[in-house]
């Protein structure tokens, strides 16, 4: 069995995480498996200093769709999350998470079951600074599996899985390889697993990057000569290096499910005070960051926190922006759509 690697999840939340411009604001994700799309909408929320608190999922394309779950995140004073607590649409609590964290990264993670018990626990290893196992733990404390890791220059090379065998005794059942390009990033991945007693290829993963982008991820069937396609993965990024869409296809290279990701600025946000910046019928925003330079063509669109568009305008490469009057003081996302680039920003409007 394919136990998913806790740093792996780590790492994927990192790409939204890490980002010094940009937080992810929300998700939508399509489903085209049966005879209509499925759609869910994910939230996020953050404090002012960036950190994420809250995660929602809507069952449809926005928030104003019926609430399936939440995830409420607590952070400490450096900005690590310490816990997470999964809700049901009622809000109640279904498991809560709870981290440590060392010099190295994180130590330890224990998931607990509603009424506060470990239903099983996780705990990280490092050496010189680099993640070297991962072992899970069982609500008794018994060895589940574990992973190990090896690094050559700083770099993952090898994750490998060790479970028990009808004896109770641990051996490798599972096998990650991966290569580098030149700058670091990951160009494939070949997994072998173990099968009485024999070591068979399982797939090969090729990755594309466009500069330092990766703009594709494709699977085949065993060592990958035969080209027998398993599944494929495309992004795309905007102008800004922020992942925009993510799209997955099956073995027909039909499309089976995409993502949407649209994000904000950390923490510029413009300021619109009609009461006092008004200029011939235009309201200037005096922020740098939504002033709109003559050679900027497209249109601006103003949306709600929950989704919902609101307003939508042409940009006309104005460094003016003229908002209708009925808008109600709140907190909205700005998307400046252009032919080479979509960015989003906060844009507060007070009245």
């Amino acid at each position: 069995m394919n136990y998913p690697s806790l740093i792996l999840i780590f790492l994927l939340q990192g790409l939204c995480l890490s980002q010094v411009q940009f937080i992810l604001h929300s998700e939508l994700r399509t489903g085209y498996s049966g005879a209509n799309p499925v759609s869910t909408f994910t939230a996020y929320r953050y404090d002012n200093n960036g950190n994420r608190t809250q995660r929602r999922v809507f069952d449809g394309i926005d928030r104003a769709a019926a609430l399936m779950s939440s995830i409420e995140y607590l952070n400490d004073d450096n900005g690590r999350c310490i816990e997470e607590r999964l809700l049901n649409a009622n809000e109640q609590t279904l498991s809560t998470v709870r981290y440590s964290h060392g010099p190295d990264g994180l130590l330890s993670a224990a998931t607990l079951r509603s009424d506060g018990s470990v239903r099983f626990s996780d705990s990280l290893l490092y050496e010189n600074g680099l993640l070297r196992e991962q072992r899970r733990y069982s609500s008794s404390g018994m060895l589940v599996w574990y992973h190990r890791y090896t690094c050559s220059e700083g770099l993952c090379v090898s994750d490998s899985l060790f479970e028990p065998d009808s004896t109770g005794a641990f051996a490798a059942t599972q096998i990650r390889l991966m290569s580098h390009a030149g700058n670091g990033e990951v160009e494939s991945e070949i997994l072998w697993r173990m099968s009485e007693g024999i070591w068979y290829v399982i797939s090969t993963t090729v990755m594309a990057f466009a500069d330092t982008h990766l703009v594709s991820a494709t699977t085949y069937e065993g060592d990958g000569f035969s080209k027998r396609l398993l599944d494929s993965l495309a992004y795309s990024v905007d102008a800004y290096g922020n992942r925009i869409l993510e799209e997955h296809f099956d073995r027909e290279q039909t499309k089976t499910c995409q993502i949407a990701y649209t994000w904000l600025e950390a923490f510029p946000t413009a300021i619109y005070k009609p009461t006092r910046h008004m200029e011939n019928g235009f309201a200037q925003v005096r922020n740098s960051t939504l002033q709109f330079g003559s050679t900027v063509s497209g249109y601006l669109v103003l949306s709600r926190l929950d989704g919902c568009r609101v307003h939508s305008q042409p940009l006309n490469g104005k460094s003016f922006i003229e908002l209708p009057s009925h808008l109600s003081s709140g907190t909205f996302v700005a998307t400046v759509v252009s032919e080479t680039i979509t960015r989003s920003y906060s844009l507060s409007i007070i009245h």
